[in-house]
């Protein structure tokens, strides 16, 4: 709206600059120079201000130019929107694309017992038994006063256990993460919403877990992209 008031100023202004120019014109041929008396000037001739409307012919072709360069303008203005909501379609497309084989990638976690061979959880659900698994061995450890060396420790457990899962999940959660905010895209917090909105509790306490974690075997891009994750939580 900015950009179309600014283009209708300026044709505005240019139109009204034309028509002051001719005002004072035909200003000038009706009065005469007047205080020229002395000279014998007084007012102008009958056939000389009869051909001064002949002037009216540029008037006229002034004014078209500007409606040319009006058009022109517009036109401009209208195909770099078109461009700007191609390029905005096609980025959202690829985004929901790639959301969609993340969430595909969580639907497909499986966790199996060891022992029995039985698959105990499947998909999102697979996230859940990894956090509480977690929590009850945190809350059943005696042994270790320290929060944050308890919670170390545990979590070294889950990665030594579900670090197959948990390295896919992470992965592929970051690769969609990097790919928004590396983009253009002008409304990105509305997109980084739509991720948070499908993370639940359970993926949120996986996560803060992993960014509290100090376990140097967890790989930098493990890391980097928990505090992503972290930063676009809190930000959205």
């Amino acid at each position: 709206m900015n950009k179309i008031s600014g283009v209708g100023f300026l044709i505005l202004i240019a139109v009204l600059a034309i028509l002051g120019l001719y005002g004072c014109y035909y200003y000038f041929l009706v009065q005469g120079f007047s205080e020229a008396n002395q000279q014998g000037l007084v007012g102008v001739r009958a056939g000389t201000f009869g051909d001064a409307f002949g002037t009216l012919n540029a008037l006229f072709s002034a004014l078209a130019c500007c409606g040319v360069v009006a058009t022109l303008l517009l036109q401009r203005r209208d195909l770099k929107q078109t461009h700007e909501k191609a390029d905005r379609q096609q980025f959202e497309s690829h985004f929901y694309s790639r959301l969609s084989l993340q969430q595909n990638i969580v639907d497909r976690l499986d966790l199996v017992n060891k022992e029995s061979k039985q698959t105990v959880a499947t998909g999102r659900d697979c996230l859940k038994q990894i956090y509480k698994s977690m929590s009850e061995r945190c809350l059943g450890d005696t042994k270790r006063t320290d929060q944050k060396t308890k919670i170390d420790y545990w979590y070294d457990w889950v990665w030594v256990n579900f670090h197959s899962d948990l390295g896919l999940y992470f992965r592929s959660l970051y690769s969609l993460l990097k790919f928004l905010s590396e983009s253009e895209y002008q409304d990105k917090a509305k997109l980084g919403v739509v991720i948070r909105s499908l993370l639940s509790d359970y993926e949120l306490a996986i996560i803060l877990y992993n960014c509290m974690s100090s376990r140097e075997k967890i790989s930098k891009n493990m890391q980097k992209s928990t505090h992503c994750l972290i930063i676009w939580i809190s930000t959205y």
